[in-house]
């Protein structure tokens, strides 16, 4: 890993906890939760920033994570958005990516099929099958590196 920014790794994980302080404080039983998510949802949004400066792959690709989770719940207006973020958890997941990491493996897998999904209701075909060759790269490396002739998830699940 390169040289992390100690800086924007500390803003980073100050947004994160505010983001957190959002979904769970005061104001959010008295907020609708359409404003307490879109609220939240901006932290996350500036955490994984501050994280990709930092050049902190595994933190930018939860804080994506969990602004696209967001975005997935402020409904249909915010459906685009949320396939975009989440695919970009997927590529700071791959940028330090281990083949045999499981956990990794999956939260790529399954940010990444989670967003073609949204892409085909979105009518982005052309995105959804960039998506596509993403999680093929993933797929790819990971037979690599596990040295099987087979690949160990299945694309069809």
């Amino acid at each position: 890993m390169a040289a992390a920014s100690p800086p924007a790794e500390a803003k980073g994980d100050r947004l994160m906890a505010q983001a957190r302080r959002e979904l769970t404080g005061f104001w959010s039983c008295l907020l609708p939760a359409s404003a307490t998510y879109s609220y939240a949802a901006g932290f996350f949004e500036e955490a994984a920033k501050a994280y990709r400066l930092a050049k902190n792959w595994r933190k930018a690709a939860l804080a994506h994570h969990e602004y696209g989770t967001y975005c997935i719940k402020m409904g249909r207006d915010c459906r685009l958005a949320a396939a975009v973020v989440l695919w970009e958890s997927a590529e700071c997941h791959m940028r330090d990516f281990d083949p045999d990491d499981e956990q990794t493996a999956r939260a790529i897998e399954s940010d990444l099929k989670r967003s073609v999904r949204m892409l085909v209701l979105e009518n982005q075909p052309q995105l959804a099958a960039s998506a596509c060759e993403e999680l093929a790269r993933m797929y790819v490396a990971r037979r690599r590196g596990s040295g099987t002739s087979e690949p160990r998830v299945s694309l069809m699940e």
